[in-house]
């Protein structure tokens, strides 16, 4: 009986989590693949590529698109539709997919914008982004991964943190106002292609 007990609970267990895993993909499905794609390999250069972000940073940013500290209205009206259990399951469901860079050919802005990413600029009193992004952009769960995110992403992130239009990160804020638009650019350039 106990053998049988067993095979029963180990059973349900496989069924539940199945079940989970089919409404996740459901869900993205419904919601999220459209733009980031089921696989969060995003096509679009101005949509971030979720693949591989860290799932608590991830789901800091949906909230962040409900209490407006970022705007965009697609994924304002996406973003309010889901409950908490959702927004940890779309979190995790692209925290497990594998990043794929966006590819940028090398040139003299690259050395720039690695220079601006690895040293800051003292001059302008702008902290090296390695210092908060990882050396090799990857991030962590307070700070998103940039290595291989869209160029005109980036571009736009950070126009939108200078403005003060983006308000999750006062740090990031106070960098974006301290950067020039050719540093910003360069900046995006070199991190689209790590």
């Amino acid at each position: 009986m106990r053998i049988s007990l067993s095979v029963l609970v180990a059973s349900l267990a496989i069924s539940a989590s199945a079940t989970r895993a089919a409404d996740t993909h459901q869900l993205i499905a419904e919601k999220c693949a459209r733009c980031h794609g089921n696989d969060g390999l995003a096509g679009d250069p101005e949509t971030p590529r979720l693949a591989g972000l860290n799932a608590a940073y991830l789901a800091k940013q949906i909230r962040a698109f409900v209490d407006g500290q970022r705007r965009h209205d697609d994924m304002a009206k996406v973003s309010a539709t889901l409950s908490e259990s959702e927004t940890q399951a779309v979190a995790a469901w692209y925290a497990t997919k594998k990043p794929s860079a966006a590819k940028t050919q090398g040139n003299q802005r690259n050395d720039a914008g690695r220079q601006v990413y690895e040293e800051g600029n003292g001059d302008l009193a702008v902290t090296p982004c390695i210092t908060c992004h990882q050396p090799d952009g990857l991030g962590n769960a307070r700070f998103p991964r940039l290595a291989g995110q869209p160029k005109a992403y980036l571009s736009r992130q950070m126009s939108e943190f200078k403005s003060g239009r983006r308000t999750t990160d006062p740090q990031m804020t106070t960098i974006a106002q301290h950067l020039s638009k050719q540093e910003t650019q360069a900046l995006a350039d070199y991190l689209s292609g790590l």
